[in-house]
């Protein structure tokens, strides 16, 4: 590429140093991160791309073309685009955001160091530079056109001893030895199992998890003698792991059904005002996720993609329904718009009201400011907080939220 990219890059890194994220304290970018930031650019990790509010779109964009580059160098997630035009299921994250995780990662030096959903390499080239040791790094890999990329990008920047798998993160990708940082860069609803194995006692993982429905947090966990307990969190928002498998995965929005529909409108009615606008209703949401059992967000129109890029995050407030129903949905309580409607048996009106007044009473706390320890199925886990504590089965772990007071 003909156009110097090194005041872009300065430019960027300046964003990433100032970044502030939306819940919690901004990192310290460290000098070691910051040499590594200017020494792997960004441009030579992206190739074809479409921003996000384009990727339903035919053209894409390409680091071949100058007019590119700024837009590269910019502080936002890029689309990764495959050999088809298509828009992959996979993203070039966010930089500020990405780096301010790396920071608190906290990689030192010989750390072997793993990252699920490594794309074309980028974060993956920083973590094997503050390790120290190119050979410590791994990534993992779903598809096989990234993972190709990723090897080759590591080779040009001078990094071919590190290891790129093409894997399934959502089951066990490495066969020996465990790591001390473990970073994933796409969300999942389940825990995997393998990290009870894979991560050394003592070392970190911070992985997006999904709720049910459309919030999410990015835990940084601690790998303990009982399980793995959060330092801290932030909210986020990732491209989901590629399903490879079935499950029980109730996050995201849930197909309504036209027997839904109708009950809903012919179902009581009352006013229930969620303060604090889309963001108040997605802290709203992740509370009762973690609260309340049965839980679910459900679709209550027939649209397929989200009308905009704020609905996508936020959720479209004319579409979507936050409910508590019973197992064969005859029951249930869903707030839609400011209104909460109900029908059959009064219980789940109740509980849905209850969960509205805890949250308001414990000050509409968001979810990045639960504190989540996360045990092996049967095992317990040690509950100091004198604060108010719920647990939740997720497949074979069980999550214990805990609400600091």
């Amino acid at each position: 590429m003909s156009v110097d990219y090194s005041t872009l890059n300065l430019e960027l890194l300046d964003t990433v140093v100032r970044y502030t994220p939306v819940y919690g304290p901004p990192s310290q970018i460290n000098d070691g991160i910051r040499q590594t930031f200017l020494k792997y650019p960004r441009h030579k990790f992206i190739h074809r791309f479409r921003l996000v509010s384009e990727m339903w779109e035919t053209s894409f964009r390409s680091s071949s073309d100058a007019e590119a580059l700024e837009l590269i160098y910019s502080n936002q997630p890029l689309m990764y685009v495959g050999e088809k035009g298509e828009s992959l299921q996979a993203s070039s994250s966010e930089p500020a955001f990405i780096v301010h995780l790396l920071s608190l990662l906290d990689i030192r030096a010989g750390d072997r160091v793993l990252e699920i959903g490594c794309g074309t390499g980028w974060l993956l080239a920083m973590m094997a530079e503050l390790s120290g040791i190119a050979a410590n790094a791994t990534g993992v890999e779903i598809i096989p056109s990234l993972a190709a990329k990723a090897r080759s990008n590591l080779q040009d920047v001078g990094l071919g001893q590190a290891t790129i798998l093409l894997a399934d993160g959502n089951t066990c990708p490495v066969r020996e030895g465990q790591f001390d940082r473990i970073m994933y860069t796409a969300s999942t609803y389940r825990f995997p199992q393998y990290l009870f194995d894979l991560c050394k006692i003592g070392g970190r993982v911070i992985i997006p998890l999904r709720n049910k429905g459309l919030a999410e947090e990015v835990q940084i966990l601690v790998r303990t003698e009982w399980g793995f307990e959060s330092i801290d969190a932030r909210i986020c928002k990732f491209v989901q792991m590629i399903q490879t498998s079935s499950g029980n995965d109730l996050s995201g929005i849930k197909h309504g059904n036209d027997a839904l529909l109708d009950k809903i409108q012919h179902g009581h009615q009352q006013i229930l005002d969620i303060p604090g606008g889309p963001p108040g209703v997605l802290a709203f949401s992740s509370f009762m996720s973690k609260t309340q059992s049965d839980y679910l967000v459900v679709g209550l129109s027939n649209h397929k993609i989200a009308p905009s890029f704020k609905a996508g995050v936020f959720g479209d407030p004319s579409a979507i329904g936050q409910c508590l129903l019973s197992a064969d949905w005859s029951s249930g309580a869903v707030w839609n718009g400011g209104n909460l409607r109900s029908f059959g048996d009064e219980r789940y009106k109740q509980n849905m009201l209850k969960g509205f007044t805890d949250w308001v009473n414990y000050g509409e706390p968001v979810g990045a400011q639960f504190k989540l320890m996360v045990t092996q199925s049967g095992a317990q886990a040690p509950i100091n907080s004198t604060g108010p504590f719920w647990t939740e089965k997720r497949g074979d772990t069980s999550f214990t939220w805990a609400l600091p007071v």
